[in-house]
C-alpha cells in the first residue's frame, strides 16, 4: 500500500522539469544521458539544448580505452554544458558498482554528486513510498524497482573552477592504481 503513493504523486523526472522550467534560462545546455531511466525524454529540444552524456560508448569501450582518454572523452562532453541533470539509477548506479571495470566512469559519477568535479548539487528530487506518516528509505533498492517509476534526479549548474577542479581531479586520479598504467 505504501508503495503504491508514488502513483499520486508526481514523477521525479517531472518534478524535476518544472523546476528546471521554473529556474534556469531558456536555451540552457543540459547534459543528460541515454538510456530507460534518463532525463532526456523529459526535457524538450524547444526550451534546452540537450548535450549527450554519452556513458554507452565508455560501456561498449571497456577494456580498450585508457584512464585517460576515457576522462578526457566525459571533460569534453561537459565542456559545453551549463547544467547536468542524472538520474540515480540509469548510469550512477551501475558505474559506481564496478569501480573495478570503470575507475574513471565510478570516481567520475562519485565525485560528480558529492559536488567534487566543478559541478554543484542545486537539487535532488526523489519521490519515497508513504503510508500513515511514515516514509519508506528506498534509495538502495535494486535499480529496476525505482527506475520505472520513482528514481532520484539530481540537477547539478557549472561552477566557475570547472577548468581548474577537472585538472586537478584528473591529475590526481590518474596517478592512482586504479589506473592500468599508473
Amino acid at each position: 500500500i505504501g508503495f503504491a503513493s508514488v502513483y499520486v504523486t508526481e514523477d521525479s523526472r517531472l518534478e524535476a522539469r518544472r523546476w528546471l522550467d521554473d529556474n534556469i534560462q531558456p536555451r540552457a545546455r543540459i547534459a543528460v544521458e541515454h538510456g530507460g531511466f534518463s532525463m532526456k525524454g523529459v526535457l524538450t529540444t524547444e526550451r534546452y539544448r540537450p548535450v549527450s552524456l554519452n556513458m554507452g560508448m565508455i560501456f561498449g569501450s571497456r577494456g580498450f580505452l585508457s584512464c585517460e582518454a576515457t576522462s578526457r572523452i566525459l571533460r569534453h562532453q561537459l565542456a559545453t554544458a551549463d547544467f547536468i541533470a542524472i538520474t540515480d539509477v540509469n548510469r550512477y548506479r551501475q558505474f559506481t558498482a564496478v569501480p573495478e571495470l570503470f575507475p574513471v566512469v565510478s570516481a567520475f559519477y562519485t565525485d560528480l554528486v558529492k559536488g567534487n568535479l566543478g559541478f554543484d548539487v542545486v537539487r535532488r528530487f526523489k519521490v519515497h513510498p508513504r503510508i500513515a506518516g511514515f516514509t519508506f528509505e528506498d534509495d538502495e533498492a535494486e535499480p529496476s524497482f525505482l527506475g520505472y517509476d520513482h528514481p532520484a534526479v539530481i540537477v547539478l549548474r557549472k561552477a566557475e573552477s570547472f577548468s581548474v577542479t577537472w585538472d586537478l581531479w584528473q591529475q590526481r586520479f590518474h596517478a592512482e592504481e586504479n589506473c592500468a598504467y599508473a
